[in-house]
């Protein structure tokens, strides 16, 4: 083979790797651009998903306050029966039927009164200001019906973890031991009538 011969061969090797080079340059460049697009969509499909999640919330947190405003326009109402018809009995009884007149009345609010506690309860626990917020009203709520009661004669039986268990005041519901272990619900007496005993277990 002759020198010149050579050198062209050598020349074309050459220019066949720059091509290759090239080629592979384009190929890289497009698989790339391919992964970014997809990168992309996928920020887009996240950032809609995100909103999505931000509206549902909202709703949530605005159903939340519509029925809360409910409930509470509601409760004023109940409290407003309650202190007409406590008044109500303050003027129509005396003696023994005063001081028990109200006992139906009383004993119809002690579960509704129990489930608003642990309403409040749970809703101190929740980590949503909103809540919190909401719970500070219920338990303004509370206080005043628990006020109106206390007025006509009503407390609450207040039993406290290693209390001796009294079977006048407290109602086991697990256990059989002299000590209470857990408190369950508060009870309600009306002057030294016991209405509801205290749920409890014992140890």
């Amino acid at each position: 083979m002759s020198e010149n011969k050579k050198v062209k061969t050598n020349e074309e090797n050459k220019k066949i790797k720059e091509t290759n080079k090239k080629i592979d340059y384009k190929s890289e460049l497009k698989k790339s651009e391919k992964e970014i697009e997809n990168l992309r969509k996928e920020v887009k499909e996240l950032k809609i998903k995100n909103i999505s999640l931000e509206i549902e919330l909202q709703k949530n947190i605005n159903d939340f306050h519509e029925k809360a405003k409910t409930f509470q326009s509601k409760a004023q109402e109940e409290i407003n029966k309650v202190k007409d018809n406590l008044q109500k009995h303050n003027d129509e009884v005396n003696s023994e039927t005063k001081k028990y007149g109200a006992q139906k009345l009383v004993e119809n609010l002690i579960h509704p009164l129990n489930n608003l506690h642990l309403a409040i309860e749970s809703g101190i626990k929740s980590d949503n200001e909103a809540i919190k917020n909401y719970v500070v009203g219920f338990n303004m709520l509370y206080n005043e019906i628990m006020t109106s009661l206390e007025s006509i004669g009503v407390t609450l039986i207040e039993p406290k973890i290693d209390d001796k268990y009294d079977p006048e005041l407290h109602e086991s519901i697990h256990g059989s031991g002299t000590r209470i272990s857990n408190v369950k619900s508060k009870g309600y007496k009306l002057h030294e009538r016991v209405l509801e005993p205290a749920k409890v277990e014992t140890k």
